[in-house]
């Protein structure tokens, strides 16, 4: 793209092969976005999604092929570095991060913005991409009209967000999946020291974020902390001696809900 006068997207150049790069790319081809190339450092990345969607790949950034979009599903401090090395004047340069502001692109094009999927990615667990909120930014009214459009092939819960906004959702994202999904890791673990099956918890699971959705996660609170029984507290500690990290998270969180429901 070389002028803001295009109205509708219908080419981009991926530039980055991890997760949210794989879902995107697929999804957009699906939906009749063509996906011209995909550029990673890494030949052999590049090459491995470019060949799942019939597309050219490159590692060197003086090689892109010209496209309605620049796509940077990149690391956050990959951004930057990669601006840096060549010319985008005149490009549409749009980055997918939560936490990146939108002016990271201000010195290098005037055509910019950012399409956020609110979600977590894994390259092979299959991702039905309709549902995930996808929160936008944009240089300008055009450069915004075109993201609602382009999102909405793929997804129908699209709102904007300024940069601020969409770090508070990176850092809720991080309270309501990484941390969770670290908690659930840990009780894996404690299951299979213990010689219990994993599956045991998985109801446990399912009903926890039912009832956290159905009637929101603080009304939802069970468990020792928040009935402050002190005697159970103590006993689960010390079944924990030997993993003094997981002692400390015990303590602390416990602490965290206590005062959540009684200060």
């Amino acid at each position: 793209m070389n002028d803001s006068t295009v109205d509708t997207i219908r080419t981009l150049v991926m530039l980055g092969s991890g997760n949210v790069a794989v879902h995107l790319a697929q999804s957009f081809v699906q939906k009749g976005i063509k996906v011209v190339q995909i550029y990673s450092p890494t030949i052999d990345h590049a090459q491995q999604l470019a060949e799942e969607i019939a597309c050219r790949y490159t590692n060197r950034l003086a090689d892109l092929s010209e496209a309605d979009l620049y796509l940077f599903a990149l690391t956050d401090s990959a951004i930057p570095e990669v601006l840096r090395q060549r010319s985008w004047e005149g490009k549409l340069c749009v980055h997918t991060a939560g936490s990146v502001p939108l002016d990271v692109f201000k010195p290098f094009t005037q055509f910019y913005g950012v399409l956020y999927p609110f979600q977590t990615f894994s390259r092979n667990v299959p991702l039905a991409l309709d549902e995930v909120p996808f929160f936008i930014e944009a240089s300008d009214k055009n450069v915004e009209q075109q993201l609602f459009q382009l999102a909405s092939k793929i997804s129908s819960r699209i709102q904007l967000a300024n940069s601020q906004q969409r770090q508070s959702l990176h850092l809720a994202g991080v309270f309501a999946c990484n941390f969770v999904n670290h908690m659930l890791a840990i009780a894996e673990n404690i299951l299979k020291q213990n010689k219990l099956p994993t599956e045991s918890i998985h109801p446990l699971i399912s009903e926890t974020v039912r009832k956290a959705l159905f009637i929101s996660a603080e009304k939802a609170q069970t468990g020792p902390a928040i009935r402050n029984n002190t005697e159970i507290i103590r006993k689960h500690i010390e079944m924990l001696r030997d993993k003094p990290e997981w002692q400390k998270i015990y303590t602390f969180v416990s602490d965290s809900i206590y005062k959540m429901y009684h200060s």
